[in-house]
């Protein structure tokens, strides 16, 4: 028996076999096709997507076979690795370099082999694709030409595995910062919340009104910077599938004007004042905390966008038997007919308002529309004319 030499790239082979993460995982479909099809063209019993690791073979696909591995060094696989096209062995016992392979003379019994080396962009051979037979066999041009054509379908799969990795890789990243963000920033925030409520507090009992008026815009800006982060925070838990919904029964005008309440200390620079038009109490089953995030994230736009000593009007429908509607309208800059699809984009941000300075990462409203239809809801842009904005958001009953 004659085990195979080692390729001259075995190194960087390695290195890119390990990269691919593909070693030890589970059986998938995609693979197990492509080797059900090749076993089924070629006439074989048996046919394997085999990874050339350091020191051993493993097969991601195996059908026909029990076995998920074999030593390297007995390996038909190591010798094809090393050839540019198909590696073929009509009769292993008539060959010098097999007869006495324990993989020949015992079980499986391999005697006819052919394995198409699975070459990637990089140009090495990571194994192959190979269907195996327990008599001496042939392919015809067309079995060849076939088998070639999957090992290069087993390739596009790597390909794919690799841009997944390279996702994963950049989501998991992308969470590693966004939970140092919440920590090195949400908990300064907090404190310096905290301590401008004490000062305010302070500067009330003394009557001291320049002192009120900077800690209103000082809490606006550390509102501002918070919102920031609790955007980024659930964008993140919305790419991972994680936004969580508790409903339970809620009154949404009592729900409105709390959160109204709070948005008020980011008016206050400007002279924004909110007006709920509606006494009338509405029961609907909803998830409180995440009605909360939509309406703060419409009141605070409506207030970084609208114009100074203006209104924000909050309306609350019931006529409609199924629906209640809740429109949120500001005056301020006119959304432009262009831009109406696109405010509901992720990241999407107006020239206007990049160029003017006001803070975000377009982010808002994208999470307020995504917990509205995780509630079954709808979040749209009903109007924008003549400098007023109105925001409809539509619940079930």
């Amino acid at each position: 028996m004659k085990s195979a030499c080692l390729p001259t790239n075995e190194v960087s082979r390695l290195n890119e076999l390990k990269e691919l993460k593909l070693l030890d995982t589970v059986e998938e479909d995609a693979y197990d096709a492509i080797t059900h099809l090749a076993a089924s063209i070629c006439k074989t019993p048996v046919a394997l997507v085999s990874l050339i690791d350091a020191d051993r073979q493993w097969f991601k696909s195996h059908h026909g076979l029990e076995a998920r591995e074999t030593p390297r060094e007995l390996a038909f696989c190591a010798h094809a690795i090393l050839q540019k096209d198909i590696f073929v062995i009509e009769d292993a016992t008539k060959d010098d370099r097999f007869f006495d392979n324990p993989l020949v003379t015992n079980d499986p019994n391999v005697i006819f082999y052919a394995g198409v080396p699975l070459t990637t962009k990089s140009g090495h051979a990571l194994g192959t694709l190979c269907v195996i037979d327990t008599k001496a066999s042939k392919l015809s041009n067309t079995q060849r030409t076939s088998l070639s054509l999957l090992g290069a379908q087993v390739v596009a799969l790597f390909e794919l595995q690799k841009a997944n990795n390279n996702l994963l890789e950049v989501a998991e990243a992308r969470s590693r910062f966004l939970n140092a963000i919440n920590h090195e920033m949400r908990t300064p925030l907090n404190i310096m919340s905290g301590y401008l409520d004490l000062i305010a507090e302070s500067a009330i009992e003394r009557d001291d009104s320049e002192t009120i008026e900077s800690c209103d815009y000082a809490r606006s800006a550390n509102e501002q910077l918070l919102g920031l982060v609790r955007d980024m925070i659930e964008q993140t838990a919305s790419d991972a599938g994680e936004l969580s919904y508790n409903p339970e029964q809620i009154e949404v005008s009592s729900l409105i004007a709390d959160t109204a309440n709070e948005c008020a200390t980011l008016g206050k620079p400007k002279n924004i004042r909110f007006k709920l038009d509606s006494s009338q109490g509405m029961d609907i089953s909803a998830d409180p905390i995440r009605m909360r995030q939509i309406f703060h994230n419409l009141l605070s736009n409506a207030i970084k966008y609208g114009s100074e000593n203006s209104t924000v009007t909050i309306s609350i429908d019931t006529e409609d038997s199924k629906f209640i509607d809740i429109r949120v309208s500001n005056t301020g800059t006119t959304i432009e007919s262009d831009e109406a699809a696109l405010i509901f984009e992720r990241y999407y941000r107006s020239p206007k308002y990049s160029r003017s300075g006001v803070a975000g990462f377009g982010l808002g409203l994208p999470i307020a529309r995504q917990l509205a239809r995780l509630q079954g809801g709808e979040l749209s842009l009903e109007s924008s004319v003549n400098s007023m904005t109105t925001f409809l958001l539509r619940l079930k009953r």
